[in-house]
């Protein structure tokens, strides 16, 4: 008899349980209440669609519409020439009635990225640099807890065994990283996935331990 073996779910197709693995608070302060002190539209920086609009991945979402009225999208007023194919912009009804349940990949990952090395390997977590002037926690990095660190990593480990173009989409956006590192003549610290902090050259990529 012939044994049929069934291949896995695709991760994104169970949403419920990516947030489940993935649910842990950055750090144990409540960042938003710190950086919404210095945003003059008394929200945080990240839930404010002045300055973020959250990309979801339309899988994600159409699970989400099915699950809460928290998410609504924003293709009609914001456009951005990079977004990645297979993602759309969406906006939520804001810090108030935010739903944390409901929080996207992108939510729970902010203000960080997968950092890709121009040699395809997964180094660890990378602060959105957009972001990092008006990110209270992009600035205060080692209060970020390890089971976040964690739980990003695991994430993000299986959606890129899954999904080869969410894996390229980060090694662009990477690269887009060091370059914008260069133009300052700065290194991107990046938190290790080894559970150490390094500043890396964004011309060699050579690291260094942050002490």
């Amino acid at each position: 008899m012939t044994k049929v073996f069934k291949l896995p779910k695709p991760i994104l197709q169970d949403i419920q349980s990516v947030y489940k693995g993935f649910s842990h608070p950055a750090c144990s302060q409540d960042c938003g209440e710190h950086c919404r002190t210095q945003n003059p539209n008394d929200k945080p920086f990240c839930c404010d669609p002045t300055f973020a609009i959250p990309a979801l991945y339309n899988t994600e979402y159409k699970q989400l519409e099915q699950l809460t009225d928290l998410w609504f999208s924003a293709e009609n007023t914001v456009k951005i020439d990079s977004l990645p194919d297979g993602m759309s912009l969406h906006r939520c009804q804001g810090p108030q009635l935010c739903q944390r349940g409901y929080r996207s990949i992108s939510c729970r990952s902010f203000p960080f990225f997968p950092y890709i090395t121009s040699d395809y390997e997964f180094l660890g977590l990378a602060v959105e640099w957009e972001f990092q002037e008006v990110c209270w926690l992009a600035n205060h990095l080692l209060l970020v807890e390890q089971t976040f660190r964690d739980e990003f990593i695991n994430t993000y480990d299986q959606l890129f065994v899954q999904y080869q173009d969410v894996f390229d989409n980060y090694h662009e956006h990477s690269i887009r990283c060091r370059n914008a590192h260069l133009s300052l003549g700065k290194k991107v610290k990046v938190l290790h996935r080894n559970g150490k902090n390094y500043w890396v050259d964004a011309t060699t990529e050579v690291k260094k331990a942050v002490k």
